[in-house]
């Protein structure tokens, strides 16, 4: 994380405030989580996850989101035949992949401290504990779907 989140950080904290969640950069939020917050407005899924660092334990309510445009975008990038795109793009759905026992994945977790000192966990990966909130986008508008916010443990 950039220096200047970590005063940000500290300034939250002397105004007695902490993150409510932290977006797919590791910004952290200081609003309840609502998809229209997320760092891509043109994306068509979206969820708040529970995840843990893997050294100290503390748990993180984080984002994280999934765009047919982008998607489609790095498949073209990469060279591959755009036959191959159209059959992958259900199968990259954040959706899809919750339903067929892929968890998802955050990477490392957000800036914290340990004894005032940076966590090792702020340079491993995550555990994901649960979906909390999971968001589809269906014309324009942002509907919850509880069916897909299940736990990992």
């Amino acid at each position: 994380m950039f220096p200047t989140y970590r005063d940000l950080l500290e300034l939250a904290k002397s105004c007695g405030k902490e993150p409510l969640w932290w977006d797919d950069n590791g910004t952290p939020r200081f609003h309840e989580f609502h998809p229209y917050l997320i760092p891509c407005i043109y994306a068509d899924e979206a969820l708040l996850m529970i995840i843990e660092c893997q050294s100290c334990g503390r748990k993180f309510p984080v984002s994280q989101y999934w765009d047919k445009g982008g998607f489609i975008m790095q498949y073209i990038r990469s060279g591959k035949d755009i036959e191959e795109i159209v059959q992958s793009i259900d199968e990259s759905k954040l959706s899809y992949q919750i339903t067929h026992d892929h968890i998802p994945y955050y990477g490392d977790a957000p800036w914290h401290t340990v004894d005032k000192k940076q966590c090792a966990g702020t340079t491993m990966t995550t555990e994901t504990l649960l979906v909390k909130e999971f968001w589809i986008k269906e014309d324009f508008d942002w509907v919850r779907k509880p069916e897909y916010e299940i736990s990992f443990l």
